[in-house]
């Protein structure tokens, strides 16, 4: 379950870091050793990006340590509010 509201934030975060710094998807995808077809769907919340390539898109778009926490913490409050029926808080973004 928070896979999928964890990638979809994480991926918002990261598209709008990179366009806040003018970056093509093509070029972080080049300093990503990836393709931008991949990265797309990372920033589209379709797939997780994996541990080691996230390491090194924190520091290439120099990423938030605060805003990473608050991410990680609402998608897990996301998973309790699910499993006990209080209804989803997806809709909050992590600013």
């Amino acid at each position: 379950m928070r896979h999928s509201l964890l990638a979809e934030m994480l991926g918002s975060y990261i598209l709008e870091r990179r366009n806040r710094l003018n970056m093509t998807q093509t070029t972080l995808a080049k300093n990503l050793k990836c393709s931008a077809q991949f990265l797309g769907k990372i920033e589209k919340g379709h797939v997780m990006m994996p541990e080691p390539m996230l390491a090194k898109t924190i520091n290439l778009l120099d990423l938030d340590a605060n805003r990473f926490r608050k991410i990680y913490r609402l998608s897990a409050e996301d998973d309790v509010d699910r499993l006990f029926g209080r209804g989803s808080k997806s809709h909050r973004r992590a600013n």
